[in-house]
C-alpha cells in the first residue's frame, strides 16, 4: 500500500472517518510527539482533542501521536516501533485508534440506525468477517460496541459514544489498554473548565508564528519562558522556520495538565502537481496557565530544510 489511502479505504480498514484525502504522514519508526521522551517510561497523559471535543487517558508507558494521522490519535507502547505505511500495521502493532468522525446524531433510534444499517455493514465488508453489536450508555450518551471476527477469531472491536460527536475507539481486540482508554472518555468541554480558554490561546499564538509576529508572542509569554529565552532568540528561530511558517499550521489538540498544555504542531505544504503529495513537518506550543491567563510556555518549530528530512523513504 502507498501512502496515500482514499476516503473509501479508510472508512472501510481504519474505520476512523474523515472528510477528505487521508495520508500517512510519516513512515518509519514511531515518535512521541506530545513529550519527545524516548528512554524513559512514560506518565499517564491525558489527552484533550479540540474538533471532536473529548478527551481520554493514555495509560503510564504508552504514547499519544495525533500528527500521523491528522485528526485521529494512535496511542501506541512506547517502546513499540510502529511502521505507519499501512493500516494493519496499526493494529498488529496494538496501536489504538481513536477519532470523532461527524456530527452527532440526534436521537439514540438515528445513532442505532446508522450503527446497524451502516457501519456495520461497512466493518464486515471491509473485514471479510462477521459483527456482533452491543448498545449501552456512558454517562447519559448512547454508546455501541461492535465486535468483528474472522473464522470465529476477533480481529477489531470498536467502541462508539454518541457525544457532541460520535467518537470512536477502535483495536485488535479489547486489550487492557482499550479497555483504559473507553472508560476514562469523556467530553473535554464539560470536565475541563479551561478547554475553550486552551483552544482560544492555541489558535491565537499559532496565528501570531503564522504572521510572524514575535514581539506579540514574546509579550504574551510566562515568565519561566522569559527566563529561559530571549526575543532575539525567538526573532532566530521564527527566521529559521520560514519556510514551515509558510505552509499551514494545524492543531488536532494536545497533552492537559494543571497548568501546562503541550500540542504538537503539524505544518503542511500542499502538493504543487499532480501525483505529489502534501509535505509535512512537526513541531509543538506549550502553554502555562500564569495569572489567570494561558501563556506560551515552549515553542519548537522545524528548520528550513525539515520538509526534505520529514518526507524521506
Amino acid at each position: 500500500m502507498g501512502n496515500k489511502v482514499s476516503l473509501f479505504v479508510i472508512v472501510l480498514l481504519l474505520l476512523v472517518i474523515v472528510g477528505g484525502t487521508f495520508y500517512f504522514w510519516r513512515k518509519g519508526a514511531f515518535k512521541n510527539l506530545i513529550n519527545g521522551k524516548t528512554s524513559e517510561e512514560t506518565a499517564p497523559q491525558t489527552y484533550v482533542n479540540f474538533g471532536g471535543d473529548y478527551s481520554f487517558l493514555a495509560p503510564a508507558g504508552y504514547s499519544v501521536d495525533d500528527t500521523t494521522i491528522p485528526g485521529a490519535q494512535l496511542i501506541v507502547a512506547q517502546n513499540e516501533k510502529l511502521q505507519v505505511d499501512s493500516v494493519d500495521q496499526i493494529y498488529s502493532k496494538g496501536a489504538i485508534a481513536i477519532q470523532a468522525f461527524s456530527p452527532a446524531l440526534s436521537d439514540q433510534d438515528s445513532f442505532k440506525n446508522y450503527i446497524n444499517n451502516v457501519l456495520k455493514g461497512s466493518i464486515e465488508t471491509s473485514l471479510k468477517g462477521k459483527s456482533e453489536v452491543a448498545f449501552g450508555q456512558k454517562d447519559g450518551y448512547t454508546t455501541a460496541i461492535i465486535k468483528t471476527s474472522v473464522s470465529k477469531k476477533l480481529v477489531r472491536v470498536q467502541f462508539i459514544v454518541n457525544t457532541v460527536k460520535p467518537v470512536i475507539v477502535a483495536s485488535a481486540d479489547e486489550n487492557s489498554t482499550y479497555k483504559a482508554i473507553v472508560e476514562s472518555l469523556d467530553v473535554a468541554s464539560k470536565k475541563y473548565a479551561e478547554f475553550a480558554n486552551i483552544q482560544n490561546a492555541v489558535m491565537t499564538y499559532s496565528s501570531l508564528l503564522k504572521n510572524r509576529m514575535p514581539d506579540d508572542i514574546y509579550r504574551l509569554s510566562s515568565t519561566e519562558f522569559k527566563g529561559q529565552s530571549s526575543l532575539d532568540k525567538l526573532k532566530e528561530s521564527i527566521s529559521q522556520a520560514s519556510v514551515a511558517l509558510d505552509a499551514n499550521i494545524s492543531v488536532s489538540g494536545g497533552v492537559i495538565g494543571d497548568d501546562k498544555f503541550t500540542a504538537p504542531l503539524l505544518f503542511t505544504k500542499p502538493a504543487t502537481k499532480s501525483g505529489e503529495q502534501p509535505k509535512n513537518a512537526v513541531g509543538s506550543l506549550s502553554l502555562q496557565k500564569e495569572d489567570g491567563q494561558w501563556k506560551v510556555g515552549g515553542i519548537t518549530l522545524p528548520s528550513n530544510d525539515a520538509f526534505g528530512s520529514a518526507t524521506e523513504e
